[in-house]
């Protein structure tokens, strides 16, 4: 479950880099790639910043016109995927070091 007022950390399993302007994913574990639109890359970005949900909403919507709640709803509901992927962790003893 996505905690508001924490920071997210890459989970242990997961390498990334950013290239020509996408976030790439690697799953250890699977040996997959994954990568983010630029909406996707930039949520990433935020929060690997050590920004919390209400930052990264801040930092999206000075970059992407919306309506704030519409966005907040669908960041939360990306980073929830992440979370629930098992790539994104809030724990930090659960954090790749």
């Amino acid at each position: 479950m996505l905690k508001i007022d924490q920071p997210f950390f890459v989970a242990e399993n997961i390498e990334w880099t950013e290239t020509n302007g996408e976030i790439v994913l690697i799953e250890l574990t699977t040996e997959r790639f994954f990568a983010f639109d630029e909406t996707g890359s930039q949520i990433w970005l935020s929060a690997m910043s050590g920004a919390r949900l209400n930052e990264i909403v801040d930092q999206i919507t000075t970059v992407f016109e919306g309506d704030r709640d519409k966005i907040e709803e669908e960041i939360t509901k990306f980073l929830t995927s992440l979370i629930d992927q098992g790539w994104l962790t809030q724990e930090r003893e659960l954090a790749a070091r």
